[in-house]
C-alpha cells in the first residue's frame, strides 16, 4: 500500500452534533510516537481556552483501523491517566485488538477464562519485550512501555490469539471507530500535527485550533 494522499478540510465554529465519535486520551507530550525523537524548543502549561476537536477519516475496508493523534508544536504539560489501560484474553481472542496507550503508561494483561494462556510481546525489531504465563479465571501482569512503538502481542499457546499495542508521546491520541469518527476534548488553542497511522501508513496535517469546535474531514485516496 503506497502512501496516501490527506485531504483536510477544517471548519471552525458551530458543533454539528456528530455523535458516536470516540472518546479521546489525553496524555503527556515528551517525543514523536517513532522514529528518532525532535525536541520541542519551549514548554508551556495547558491553557484555560480549549476547544473540540471532531472529525471523520475515510474508512478503508479490510485495513486496520486508524489510530489519531495530537502532536503539540510547543510541548505541554499533561499527566499521564490515572486509570490502568486493559487488555484482556477471553474466548481464545484478546480484547482490544488494537490497543494505544501513552509512554510509561502501565497496561493491566488479564485472563478472563478458564484457559490457560501466555503473553508474549516483541517489539518492531522481534525482540523479546516479556513472555509471561497467565493463570486461568483472574491471572493478571502489569507491564510499564517505556518506548514509543508497536508491539506484537500473542499467545504461543493458541496461535491465533493475536493483538497489537501501539504506544505514543503524543498527548491526545485514541482510535478512529468503524465509520471513521473520532473526536479529542479539552485540548488546548495552538498548532498541531495531527496524525493518521493505519498499519505502516502514515500522513499527517498541520492543524490550528483557536475556536471551541473544530470539525475535520480526512479523506484518504
Amino acid at each position: 500500500m503506497g502512501s496516501p494522499l490527506l485531504r483536510l478540510f477544517i471548519f471552525r465554529g458551530t458543533y454539528l452534533g456528530l455523535v458516536g465519535v470516540l472518546s479521546f486520551v489525553a496524555w503527556g507530550c515528551q517525543n514523536q510516537p517513532t522514529g528518532a525523537p525532535q525536541p520541542i524548543p519551549e514548554t508551556s502549561r495547558v491553557e484555560s481556552r480549549t476547544s473540540q476537536l471532531i472529525g471523520h477519516i475515510v474508512p478503508v475496508a479490510g485495513a486496520p483501523p486508524a489510530i489519531m493523534m495530537l502532536r503539540p508544536h510547543v510541548a505541554l504539560e499533561i499527566s499521564l491517566p490515572s486509570e490502568l489501560a486493559e487488555m484482556d484474553q477471553y474466548g481464545r481472542a484478546f480484547f482490544p485488538q488494537l490497543l494505544v496507550v501513552k509512554e510509561d503508561q502501565v497496561v493491566r494483561f488479564k485472563n478472563s477464562e478458564n484457559e490457560l494462556h501466555n503473553v508474549n510481546v516483541t517489539d518492531e525489531s522481534g525482540a523479546t519485550v516479556f513472555n509471561i504465563g497467565m493463570p486461568i479465571l483472574g491471572g493478571m501482569y502489569d507491564h510499564v512501555f517505556e518506548q514509543s512503538g508497536r508491539y506484537a502481542v500473542r499467545c504461543n499457546v493458541h496461535q491465533e490469539m493475536a493483538a497489537t499495542i501501539f504506544v505514543t508521546a503524543n498527548p491526545f491520541a485514541g482510535i478512529a471507530d468503524r465509520e471513521g469518527r473520532f473526536s479529542f476534548s479539552g485540548v488546548p488553542y495552538g498548532s498541531y500535527d495531527l496524525i493518521a497511522r493505519r498499519g505502516v501508513d502514515q500522513i499527517e496535517q498541520v492543524v490550528t485550533l483557536d475556536a471551541a469546535y473544530v470539525e475535520i474531514q480526512v479523506g484518504i485516496e
